[in-house]
């Protein structure tokens, strides 16, 4: 009986560490999962024979474009794609939201690069084998393991921050190197300074103009950042805010950001303009935060300016989560005077079912479909959009205008207001401020379009 009682203990004590260290998603091990069995097959003498793949999976854009659940299915076949590529002597584990670790043994560089090809070819091929209206986007970066290397976690950091730049590079897979190392470096200086930056005021406010459809007037513009870094000059946001994003910052930035356009506003106020609207940009996390309208408001009390005149963009991937807190949000800025668009409208399914949902006062055409503007599609499925933002009272923006003609074909198809560098690129606050002062001076305010 002592003997039974002692195995079924056993029985109990490796189901719950089975538990503990399975992702919920995919079943597969998890981190802990991998730095257990990394301990057991991985030691001084072979170190060296390994090499530590990770796939990224964008889940952001999976969320965006399908929702929660369409997500996971999609993470699932992942899972099991890469399950074929895993031999015996490898270990695969889910270790984030958005990366698969393989750990492969003995493989020359030309055997991993064709095992990455192949995986990524059949992931690729998920839209055709599974039926789905979208596609997966991943990449690999392979961090071969030194002689030197103790600590997995900066290893499976180091391959991630290189699939990180192999996505953002649109390839397939890179292997870290000297290069991807001075990147890691450089971006972990940043995040250091970042505090310092805002506190001595090294984020400039730059401004990209919107202009009126029809007659190409300035009529608004987008309050950028930009980071004039002491020792390596201008920054732009490529640089800086995927670090302040993984590292949980990016709020600092976005109320930076709107504390600049609000003293920018204000200073048009006071030179009696008082018809340029500006929109400033939020990441999800910031525009989700149960504390978000009373912050916003709290920097919007040290001005004057008509509340109308600022827009609060939304990203459509915020719509994936915390969508109860995002509409209390949105009422609470409406009700104190700001506007509401939503960003990137028309990239995901989901887009006209936010406009049930959130009480916005109008969308931002995505990029994507105006360079489809040309085409007999493209143009048919903007002028609907167009004409059902129209009906619903809603301001339409079409941004990533770089050519005439397309230009011309959203003032065909009446869209409202565009921006891109067929017109204007970003500029200073300061260059922008001349410019408006220039347009505006004398015009009564009923003869500007106010979007």
């Amino acid at each position: 009986i002592l003997l039974l009682m002692i195995r079924r203990y056993r029985k109990l004590l490796r189901q719950a560490q089975q538990d503990l260290e399975c992702d919920g998603t995919t079943g597969l091990g998890n981190l802990d999962y991998l730095q257990r069995y990394y301990s057991q097959f991985v030691s001084d003498k072979n170190r060296v024979l390994h090499q530590l793949i990770f796939f990224y999976v964008d889940t952001d854009r999976l969320s965006r474009l399908a929702g929660g659940q369409e997500c996971a299915e999609a993470l699932r076949y992942c899972a099991v794609t890469l399950q074929g590529y895993t031999a015996d002597t490898d270990i695969l584990a889910k270790v984030s939201e958005h990366g698969f670790v393989l750990l492969k043994l003995s493989a020359t560089p030309e055997q991993t690069e064709e095992c990455i090809s192949a995986a990524l070819q059949k992931i690729r091929a998920y839209p055709q084998t599974c039926g789905k209206p979208f596609d997966i986007h991943v990449s690999a970066g392979v961090y071969p393991l030194q002689a030197a290397d103790r600590d997995l976690q900066e290893m499976i950091f180091n391959a991630s921050q290189t699939a990180h730049s192999a996505y953002q590079a649109q390839e397939d897979f890179r292997v870290f190197s000297n290069e991807t190392q001075k990147k890691i470096h450089t971006e972990q200086a940043l995040r250091l300074t970042v505090d310092h930056a805002l506190e001595h005021h090294e984020f400039k406010l730059y401004i990209q103009f919107y202009v009126d459809a029809h007659r190409h007037c300035i009529v608004g513009g987008e309050a950028l950042s930009r980071w004039l870094h002491p020792e390596k000059g201008l920054l732009l946001p490529n640089v800086f805010v995927p670090v302040l994003e993984r590292e949980g910052l990016i709020y600092k930035l976005d109320y930076d950001c709107l504390r600049s356009a609000c003293a920018f506003l204000q200073k048009l106020a006071d030179q009696g303009v008082q018809s340029f609207f500006l929109s400033c940009n939020f990441s999800r996390e910031t525009f989700s935060a149960a504390d978000f309208p009373q912050k916003c408001m709290e920097i919007m009390e040290d001005y004057r300016f008509p509340r109308e005149l600022l827009i609060f963009e939304l990203t459509e991937s915020s719509s994936a989560k915390h969508s109860s807190q995002i509409r209390e949000n949105m009422q609470a800025l409406k009700a104190y005077g700001v506007r509401i668009a939503l960003d990137d409208f028309g990239e995901g399914f989901t887009s006209f079912a936010d406009l049930q949902q959130y009480p916005v006062d109008g969308i931002k055409l995505d990029k994507g479909l105006i360079d489809n503007i040309t085409t007999k599609n493209g143009i048919a499925i903007l002028r609907a959009m167009v004409q059902v933002g129209h009906e619903l009272g809603l301001t339409i923006l079409a941004e990533g205008v770089e050519q005439e003609e397309q230009a011309l074909a959203l003032q065909q198809i009446h869209c409202d207001v565009i921006q891109g560098f067929r017109f204007y690129a970003p500029m200073p606050d300061s260059a922008c401020m001349d410019k408006i002062l220039d347009q505006f001076a004398g015009v009564p305010r009923d003869l500007i379009a106010t979007p």
